[in-house]
């Protein structure tokens, strides 16, 4: 796009990357709000005698991302076939593969969660709902809203100190842009 003879870049969009398979899917607008949740756990520890219950931590909760909401609008035969594909890959987030040989096969994909200059993350899709608000003549869905709750996943311990100077961007992805 050029305005005056400067060329204008695309303003970088949140996006979902399935990580078995390598596709990526950007949401068509940010979404109006976004909610972070973690929880530490303490365990109440009772001691005869004792005036009040010892706390004793237990461990921290993931970083779940509760509803996120993305608005799918179709103008045009092409954007209606682009948000029906969106549609199709949320829902394909929420399914093993059909090759799936074991148990780590045997889940959904991880997703990399990836919101420009806030969020870079490996996830799992909680849940996705989807409400049809508007339709087309021939009855195709034409507006819909996405509402995810994405729940962070991690094979590795993670501390303090790497979230202090991290914070929400724990995946290459953030680190690159």
């Amino acid at each position: 796009m050029t305005f005056g003879g400067v060329v204008a870049e695309r303003p970088p969009r949140v996006s979902f990357t399935n990580l078995r398979t390598g596709e990526t899917v950007e949401m068509p607008l940010f979404p109006e709000t976004l909610g972070e949740t973690v929880a530490v756990n303490w365990t109440k520890q009772v001691i005869l005698g004792m005036s009040h219950e010892q706390l004793q931590y237990s461990h921290t909760s993931n970083h779940t991302f509760d509803d996120l909401e993305f608005v799918f609008r179709a103008q045009s035969p092409a954007d209606l076939e682009a948000i029906t594909d969106g549609r199709k890959f949320l829902l394909s987030l929420t399914l093993p593969s059909a090759d799936a040989q074991g148990v780590r096969d045997g889940a959904p994909p991880r997703i990399l969660f990836f919101w420009p200059q806030l969020v870079s993350m490996t996830c799992v899709l909680g849940n996705v709902k989807i409400t049809h608000e508007q339709f087309n003549k021939q009855g195709a869905s034409v507006r819909f809203k996405a509402r995810l709750t994405l729940e962070e996943i991690r094979d590795v311990r993670l501390s303090s100190e790497t979230v202090r100077e991290q914070g929400t961007q724990r995946s290459n992805r953030g680190s690159e842009e």
